[in-house]
């Protein structure tokens, strides 16, 4: 049996530069591991091909709505590997939270099956294969702190965020990302350009220094915020406590804010928690413990 570990993101910047063609939109943002984490058992089943997936959670599909299943449905595809597999995700990342446990999920396994079957794929089959699967998943094949741009499946490494604790919150809400991204009116505004000030460039510029904080900035909050009016709570109760330079994680609902410390943050999460929100304490974490997470197993 294969286990591994799949790390959450957090957005510490994200523009949305206007629309595509595709039906996307052009984006920049600034990546983030964090500790927070889904298990993951791999088990081999004798079967060719059969791939069975199980999980602790209802609202998490099993079937081929899952990214998992569409991971190794592009897989096979791609390398023509044919073992049969039994997965089961334990979920501890909340979904359609903006913390990509899903596209998480999917870059986890892709990255250890190809190192625990040696399968025959170079690095840009394989990302070509996570971007096919979700904008955010080549994400998960690098980990640590990263630099996305085009509709976010255009990853390159970033300067490493400092070890930083951060508290997490979030409503138990569903959050529709095609929603969010709607109440941005881009079509009756003008869109940002490549020329626009750059705010991914202006935090990384930043990173070493306390006032990178000042510099984060997520141009869905706004609408989410709108639109979902139980997070402009978790907002409301942070900024209540004391904490500052809290922020939305892609299109939400999950708010979160760094903090002096792990003590602090896990002092938060329990206040939060009994206010009614879901809400974790975690820490930053590098590439290397990216990598480690997922091939520990």
């Amino acid at each position: 049996m294969l286990k591994i570990r799949s790390p959450a993101k957090l957005n510490l910047v994200l523009e949305v530069l206007g629309e595509r063609a595709d039906g996307y939109h052009e984006l920049r943002t600034v990546m983030q591991s964090i500790d927070l984490c889904d298990e993951i058992s791999i088990e081999e089943h004798p079967l060719a091909c059969h791939l069975e997936l199980h999980t602790n959670t209802m609202s998490c599909p099993v079937d081929e709505k899952n990214l998992v299943w569409q991971a190794i449905h592009w897989l096979r595809e791609a390398t023509g590997f044919k073992e049969g597999l039994v997965i089961t995700i334990d979920k501890s990342i909340p979904v359609s939270a903006g913390l990509g446990g899903g596209s998480s999920d999917a870059g986890a396994v892709l990255a250890a099956l190809v190192a625990r079957y040696r399968l025959n794929v170079g690095h840009s089959v394989l990302h070509q294969t996570a971007s096919r699967i979700g904008s955010d998943v080549p994400f998960f094949l690098v980990g640590g702190t990263a630099l996305a741009t085009g509709r976010g499946e255009i990853v390159a490494e970033a300067p490493q965020l400092a070890k930083t604790s951060f508290v997490l919150a979030s409503p138990s809400i569903l959050v529709e990302t095609g929603k969010v991204y709607r109440g941005l009116r881009l079509a009756s505004t003008p869109a940002k350009t490549t020329s626009s000030k750059d705010a991914c460039a202006s935090f990384l510029a930043h990173i070493a220094q306390p006032e990178c904080w000042e510099m984060m900035v997520n141009d869905l909050e706004a609408p989410a915020r709108q639109l979902y009016p139980s997070i402009d709570e978790v907002f409301e109760i942070l900024s209540a406590l004391g904490v500052k330079h809290a922020m939305l994680s892609g299109s939400g609902g999950a708010v979160f804010a760094p903090v002096e410390s792990p003590e602090v943050a896990r002092q938060l999460a329990v206040r939060l928690s009994t206010a009614g929100f879901w809400s974790r304490a975690c820490e930053s974490m590098d590439r290397a413990e990216f990598r480690e997470s997922v091939f520990s197993g």
